[in-house]
């Protein structure tokens, strides 16, 4: 009710206790209730997950994407097999721990790539890592760039946006925190149409 219509996707994070050990009890069921809010916008999954496939049968029929961590201890090939079968685009996330340029040939298997730009996965609110901006520049180098989508999430705010070369922004705490957030979210849709000079 807060953000109405106003963002251009809905990202959702599935956080469980084998990425982050003080997570809350993640209850997927909920994203039944997110699509029928947001019947017209994309839904975006972010799995953060050393396990994904337990998630995927409850994600996959509410999700044009799921991001699944190259971190994770499953096989990448068979997550993203398992995710495009269902007609979903299925997206790698990376922490800052990985480096794009190490693991190119796996990233350029998936149709889009989130990399999060913070110290510490799965909590809000966090500063922008200015590394981000390095890795994003190795992502915009790889030779299938322009088969991907790359998407930022983690201390993006109006300030951040104009630095950030890619297709997708997350904005959590910018946004949601904000006294009015709607205003907020065409705030960063507009930053992000300009360049810092």
């Amino acid at each position: 009710e807060r953000i109405g219509q106003y963002p251009d996707f809905i990202h959702v994070d599935i956080v469980d206790r084998s990425f982050a050990p003080d997570a809350a009890e993640t209850k997927a069921y909920r994203m039944e209730t997110i699509r029928a809010f947001w019947p017209n916008r994309e839904v975006h999954t972010h799995i953060m997950s050393k396990t994904p496939s337990r998630w995927l049968p409850e994600v996959l029929p509410y999700s044009h994407t799921v991001y699944v961590h190259w971190e994770c201890e499953e096989s990448l090939d068979q997550l993203i097999k398992t995710i495009r079968s269902a007609d979903v685009h299925p997206g790698v996330a990376l922490t800052m721990d990985t480096a794009p340029d190490k693991i190119g040939a796996d990233l350029g298997k998936a149709d889009s790539v989130l990399l999060l730009t913070i110290a510490e996965p799965g909590k809000s609110g966090q500063k922008f890592d200015m590394d981000g901006l390095e890795r994003i520049e190795q992502l915009n180098q790889m030779s299938f760039r322009e088969n991907i989508r790359i998407c930022i999430d983690g201390g993006v705010n109006e300030e951040v946006m104009p630095l950030l070369k890619v297709e997708d922004v997350v904005s959590g705490s910018s946004v949601l925190n904000h006294s009015d957030p709607k205003g907020q979210i065409l705030c960063l849709q507009t930053a992000g149409r300009y360049e810092v000079v």
